[in-house]
């Protein structure tokens, strides 16, 4: 067993202290990003779509006008990481939700006609686009039959 005297000690007791010093302050910076990224997912997911209809403009403006936002902040505060962060943020805050409430909208679609064969078929326009300069991207047709 070997016993750490003097300066060695010293040395061994401060290297120990700065890496605890990195953890932490690793600890803190992903936290951050998993904030940041949770509340990016909750206002795409519930303010966007609202903001979207009632100013009259393209989900698709608005996200891209925050992914230029988280991006552009990010540089600001951080340099070329934090504006890494900010992107990853746009990515998993934007894109993730988006894809999953997608294919979750197409399977619960295609379940829906499949359980209700033989009903006559009723359009539902309900998110159907704004016009044709102003299609939206997840703007979407559902079909449903009669109750």
């Amino acid at each position: 067993m070997t016993v750490l005297s003097g300066w060695r000690a010293t040395l061994a007791v401060l290297a120990a202290l700065i890496v605890l010093g990195l953890l932490v302050m690793a600890f803190f910076w992903l936290a951050a990003l998993v904030s940041v990224i949770v509340a990016v997912a909750a206002f795409n997911v519930l303010l966007v779509p609202r903001i979207a209809r009632r100013v009259r403009v393209p989900e698709l403006l608005i996200v891209g006008c925050l992914l230029v936002i988280l991006g552009g902040g990010g540089w600001l505060v951080g340099g070329p990481t934090a504006a890494a962060a900010g992107i990853v943020a746009w990515l998993l805050g934007v894109l993730g939700p988006r894809l999953v409430l997608r294919r979750f909208r197409r399977s619960l679609e295609s379940a829906e006609l499949r359980a209700q064969r033989g009903r006559p078929l009723i359009v539902d326009l309900e998110r159907a686009p704004m016009g044709a300069a102003r299609a939206d991207d997840d703007s979407i047709v559902t079909f449903r039959r009669p109750q």
